[in-house]
């Protein structure tokens, strides 16, 4: 133990949260949880859930994995095959010194020496973590309108090439990398590419809609690929968290210096409430759904710290995370950051559900967060939701749904951000539905609502799988795993008040979260695959 843990160690608040921890077992509400715990392992239902949890993949006896291997095997060869034809062709060879052309000119620069630190494919993998930062350099300080608009797809082109040359040249272990989530994943793009071909009154729109809502489910696919081992994961998971405290203490900073918001944020009756703070993202809604999804992988570094210095600090990150998302003042950040903690609660510490409990009636005493919940029950909220707000979007948004009950309204044709930058529709009131699932509804009816709610349904599925399959529900690896799966729940709550995966770095941190996920559990330590025949 260093001098810096003895100080610590002996710090008053460390020692006091140390004795209330150690005050649940012997609680009344702590020996209830047990005995409800060692009674469900008992029941029918507690034993059909370990058989859900703990049964086997038939993933490898299936057509799919075995056709996935095969093109592994083909690709393999035939890389091969090219290292082998392609060494006196003028194509290689032109191709090669435009390589190291390339590499004398980057390799000096920031980015070249950056990448050269820490590998080509990690710092891919540090790049798709920093997907919202990258995305406000660009768009806002570069500046330039078509690198703004085409990069978060170049960038996906990138990743999806160097999987693939990856897979013909390099001699690395070679395993299929399909996973449970693929046929649903798959299944529901397929849906999204006949839709957008059955129900287009008008093509461009069709296809722009079909870009904002499947194309980054394609990230899902590439990033199962570029993880390679347990350095990549952690690569992923301490960007992630470094990334988000960073974020909070600029959320943090906007608070104490007010920003200034749109009026339409507050409203005259929420005394107190003088700024919403947004981070550098557009709206503090989203801010807040970010730091949800962000805040669980923040808590598991404080879980799995060895040192007392390095948990004392990934608890500030997480008392850093909380306030901003306080500061939000978002009422369904909130409901979602509950949920989120109650799930890894659950899979993690139930001690945590005693101190949410705590937290919960100590938070509402905060004037200005009282007056936000409490407005909610007020019948000026109940009129100005009726006139122009949820209420009264949704109730059109179900009217459209019922009239166009089975194959939607179209893709991109309402409900969205494609819908409002066309209005295609002349005797439509275009505006936001504020609520993911019925935009899917609308414009994708009832086969797009069902295919995805069996989407989300399997992603917490099989994470519980994934967790279980890891273990010790303490170790590192599987906090990590109970930290992604919180905060894919804390985003699937949320979407139900916002249109949260209208926004492409959100769309492309909830698939590339699950894809962590899907990694963790059924492609990482899997044998590679042999060259000859099964």
């Amino acid at each position: 133990m260093t001098w810096l843990d003895r100080v610590i160690d002996g710090c008053a608040p460390v020692r006091l949260g140390r004795w209330l921890c150690g005050l649940w077992p012997r609680s009344l509400a702590g020996r209830a949880c047990a005995v409800i715990a060692a009674a469900f392992r008992c029941s029918a239902a507690g034993m059909l859930w370990n058989r859900l949890m703990s049964g086997t993949s038939r993933l490898p006896d299936s057509v799919y994995d075995r056709t996935v291997g095969g093109l592994h095997r083909a690709a393999r060869r035939f890389g091969a095959f090219l290292s082998v034809q392609a060494r006196h062709s003028l194509f290689c060879r032109l191709g090669k010194r435009i390589y190291a052309g390339c590499g004398k000119i980057f390799a000096s620069s920031l980015v070249g020496r950056a990448a050269k630190a820490v590998g080509f494919r990690r710092a891919l993998i540090m790049c798709f973590v920093l997907y919202l930062p990258l995305d406000v350099i660009i768009r806002d300080y570069i500046g330039i309108a078509l690198l703004s608009s085409l990069w978060d797809e170049a960038f996906l082109l990138l990743v999806v090439a160097y999987c693939i040359w990856r897979r013909l040249f390099r001699r690395v272990p070679l395993r299929t990398s399909t996973t449970p989530l693929d046929s649903p994943i798959l299944l529901y793009l397929a849906l999204g590419i006949g839709l957008m071909f059955a129900v287009s009154p008008d093509f461009s729109v069709a296809v722009a809609g079909f870009r904002a809502v499947f194309q980054y489910m394609f990230w899902f696919f590439a990033l199962v690929r570029l993880l390679e081992s347990d350095e990549d994961l952690e690569c992923f998971f301490g960007t992630a968290a470094v990334m988000i405290v960073l974020l909070a203490l600029h959320g943090i900073y906007q608070y104490i210096i007010g920003v200034e918001v749109p009026a339409s944020w507050t409203t005259s009756t929420e005394v107190g409430v003088r700024t919403r703070v947004f981070g550098i993202t557009t709206s503090c809604n989203i801010f807040g759904c970010l730091l949800v999804m962000f805040a669980p992988l923040v808590a598991s570094y404080a879980y799995t710290a060895k040192r007392l210095w390095q948990k004392t600090l990934a608890w500030a990150g997480v008392g850093a995370v909380c306030l901003a998302l306080l500061f939000t003042f978002c009422r369904g950040a909130w409901l979602a950051m509950v949920a989120c903690v109650v799930l890894f609660a659950c899979l993690t510490d139930k001690r945590i559900l005693g101190v949410l409990g705590a937290a919960l009636p100590a938070v509402t005493l905060i004037p200005s967060v009282a007056n936000r919940i409490v407005f909610l029950f007020t019948a000026e909220f109940a009129h100005a939701s009726a006139v122009g707000g949820r209420a009264l979007r949704w109730d059109f948004g179900m009217q459209l749904f019922r009239e166009n009950l089975l194959t939607g309204f179209g893709l991109g044709r309402f409900g969205g951000a494609v819908a409002m930058q066309n209005q295609t529709v002349e005797d439509i009131t275009y505006f936001y539905l504020d609520n993911y699932y019925l935009k899917v509804m609308v414009e994708e009816g009832l086969f797009g609502i069902l295919l995805f709610g069996a989407v989300l349904v399997a992603i917490l599925l099989f994470g519980l799988r994934s967790h279980r399959r890891l273990g010790h529900p303490r170790s590192a690896l599987s906090v990590r795993c109970a930290a992604l799966l919180s905060g894919l729940a804390g985003v699937m709550v949320h979407m139900y008040t916002e249109n949260i995966l209208e926004v492409p770095y959100m769309n492309a941190y909830f698939w590339g979260f699950a894809a962590v996920l899907a990694y963790i559990g059924f492609v990482r330590g899997k044998a590679p695959l042999r060259m000859g025949k099964k």
